[in-house]
């Protein structure tokens, strides 16, 4: 039993290959966002990395990252019932080797690792992410007074109460980073009928919902690794990652991060690019035993 990587991209090329080097011989399925061009992610990409055929325009805290993860999970469905799935960005990258990181996961067999807490515990801020409506899939090629205009009218639809979650749905939200196990994640999937999401699709940051709602309520959730949802413990996503150091304000990490990197003993490190982050990359790879990726 292995684990496949399930990744999202729509950015940074060099990033994206030094990530996947990184985390071979394992299996990596890759979704390149539609409105990116693919062929430098192909030029980037050893020949172990799957890529999607099928592509959808990613917006960032829109529905359309959800629709993005099913299109990862339908490449996906075959193989071990029992082998992890692990998501991952674009913008992530290992900061133990990746062996320890597959060692802790046969540790846990038949565990799915995916923290989250209930919405309706959240305070204003969550809960305003399901109450209210959001747009943010808004077409970028519209002529700016255009976009205003449908954005103006779009605010009127908004005022309006979004519909109540499906009967027996405790909203639930965490870090869109889960790994769970293939016969989880998928059941799960498939209990993604279209009632609930209508319900998801105009939250924000659905992608930090639906399967953290989902799994809790199917026949998993015993499963689960802390026995999420936990109590809430304040604003951020960054309390409720699984195996993900992330900057509480979300900013990419640099050199002078590495210290707190490394004390937090998680398996991986985000946001980080090649633009800000270079000095980060070579010290992590040295830190992993790992040579720099060509």
């Amino acid at each position: 039993m292995s684990v496949t990587f399930l990744i999202y991209a729509h950015t940074d090329p060099e990033m994206f290959g030094r990530l996947v080097r990184r985390l071979a011989p394992h299996r990596v399925i890759a979704h390149i966002d539609a409105k990116s061009r693919l062929e430098p992610f192909l030029d980037s990409a050893p020949a172990h990395v799957e890529f999607t055929s099928t592509r959808v325009p990613v917006y960032w805290a829109d529905y359309s990252q959800v629709e993005a993860m099913g299109v990862l999970l339908d490449h996906a469905r075959d193989g071990d019932p029992h082998e992890h799935l692990a998501v991952l960005s674009g913008q992530d990258y290992p900061v133990r080797p990746v062996p320890e990181f597959v060692d802790f996961l046969h540790q846990h067999p038949r565990t799915q690792f995916i923290r989250s807490f209930k919405v309706a515990d959240g305070g204003d801020k969550y809960r305003r992410q399901v109450s209210r409506r959001h747009f943010l899939d808004l077409p970028p090629q519209l002529p700016r007074t255009a976009r205003a205009l449908l954005y103006r009218m779009l605010l009127l639809v908004a005022a309006h109460p979004a519909p109540p979650p499906p009967p027996g749905l405790d909203v639930c939200h965490g870090q869109t980073h889960w790994v769970m196990t293939r016969e989880c994640a998928l059941e799960a999937y498939e209990r993604l009928d279209e009632a609930t999401a209508r319900y998801f699709r105009r939250s924000f940051a659905p992608d930090e919902k639906v399967f953290h709602s989902l799994v809790p309520a199917g026949p998993f959730a015993e499963e689960i690794f802390d026995g999420s949802p936990v109590t809430f413990e304040g604003p951020g996503n960054f309390r409720y990652t699984n195996f993900h150091y992330v900057d509480p304000g979300l900013r990419p990490l640099v050199l002078s991060d590495l210290p707190l990197i490394l004390g937090s003993r998680k398996f991986f490190a985000r946001k980080i690019t090649t633009a800000d982050s270079g000095e980060l990359l070579t010290a992590l790879d040295r830190e992993a035993g790992s040579p720099r990726a060509p």
